[in-house]
């Protein structure tokens, strides 16, 4: 789902250099992240990246010109990646945790990244954020309308916490962010996809039985799509 924002309008007058934007990324390690990085590095309309990541970048990763991309390591959750990313003109937010650790508090140090995290990074103050969300808020459900369209209301499964976190994480958007959009991203396939996604899909051709007369839904969207 894209939803414009009821209490904002356009970026912030002011905000865009003359010579470009300047656009904050989070997740440029990740998949989709990694494959927007390199779209937005080569954007002629765009003066610099500032990307954060727990983890270095690639080489590849850097995309052309020198100076184009600045990467700092960071948690969202700290101080630091909040400062780095002060003042952008547009903030993409796609940095998350998606399965959950082991331990008696994986929970809620998951909690604390895709909640607790995305409230950090949203008061560095873009000018705009597109924050990227999951279509699993809609829950799996036997009543869901096919096809599930954007106004069905979501309510996610208790049994996946990834998806209730996010529609939280939607929330603070709402209450941090003046001018946003939110994007329901399906599971992303293609040939930089995630190994533990990949294995996933694998596993469930393999081992999810085809019921004869019964309709089975599945969604699936393209890197290239997503990005």
């Amino acid at each position: 789902e894209c939803r414009p924002c009821t209490r904002g309008g356009a970026i912030r007058e002011g905000r865009v250099s003359s010579s470009g934007l300047v656009v904050g990324l989070t997740g440029a390690t990740g998949h989709i992240g990694g494959l927007l990085l390199a779209r937005l590095a080569a954007g002629p309309e765009v003066a610099e990246v500032r990307s954060v990541a727990r983890r270095p970048l690639r080489p590849a990763e850097g995309g052309p010109g020198p100076g184009r991309v600045v990467h700092v390591c960071a948690d969202v959750r700290d101080p630091g990646a909040r400062t780095a990313l002060e003042g952008v003109d547009v903030l993409y937010h796609l940095a998350s945790q998606v399965w959950q650790g082991a331990g008696p508090d994986s929970l809620r140090a998951m909690a604390e990244v895709n909640v607790e995290g995305t409230r950090n990074i949203l008061r560095s103050g873009p000018g705009a954020v597109v924050l990227v969300s999951s279509a699993s808020v809609y829950g799996a459900w036997p009543d869901n309308a096919l096809p599930l369209d954007e106004a069905h209301r979501p309510c996610p499964n208790h049994e996946c916490p990834y998806a209730g976190q996010k529609l939280l994480a939607e929330a603070i958007c709402g209450q941090e962010a003046g001018t946003w959009a939110i994007v329901r991203l399906a599971a992303v396939l293609g040939p930089h996809a995630d190994a533990r996604v990949a294995r996933a899909v694998r596993g469930y051709r393999l081992a999810v039985p085809a019921v004869r007369g019964v309709r089975q839904a599945v969604q699936w969207l393209h890197e290239a799509d997503a990005v």
